[in-house]
């Protein structure tokens, strides 16, 4: 049989269990969202880099048709 001061106990930890599981949970999703856009980011820094770079050959392609000519 548990005492009632163990009960007192047991129930207080649950409920700190509970705030600190909780607590935890919204980092977690603070983390996310933060992970997102940081992915958005690197995704748009990914396209801009492509695209800079398909500029940079057609430059180069440019420059080896005037040397040619």
């Amino acid at each position: 049989m548990i005492t009632d001061a163990e009960f007192v106990l047991a129930k207080s930890f649950d409920r700190d269990l509970a705030q600190a599981t909780g607590s935890a949970q919204v980092i977690i999703n603070r983390k996310n969202v933060e992970l997102a856009a940081a992915r958005r980011i690197i995704a748009k820094l990914q396209r801009d880099l492509a695209a800079s770079e398909a500029r940079y050959a057609d430059l180069q392609r440019q420059i080896t048709r005037a040397a040619l000519q």
